[in-house]
């Protein structure tokens, strides 16, 4: 997963963990699963901006800063 991202093995454990511990996602037999209500509305995600729009609006909730 951190070679798909592109960040160290360290940085993408550490940020799984903060995940976890927000409860955003749980870990499963091959891997992690987003926990229900996390975000994507299947209303909007059809399209990139309905997509962007969700995820941002989601990261404001979490008081994260959206992505550019």
């Amino acid at each position: 997963m951190a070679k798909a991202v592109g960040l160290s093995r360290n940085t993408t454990t550490a940020l799984l963990n903060e995940c976890r511990q927000l409860g955003l996602i749980k870990a499963i037999e091959k891997g992690y699963e987003l926990t229900a209500g996390c975000f994507i509305n299947s209303a909007v995600r059809k399209t990139a901006a309905g997509i962007y729009k969700e995820i941002c609006e989601f990261c404001k909730s979490k008081g994260a800063i959206s992505p550019n």
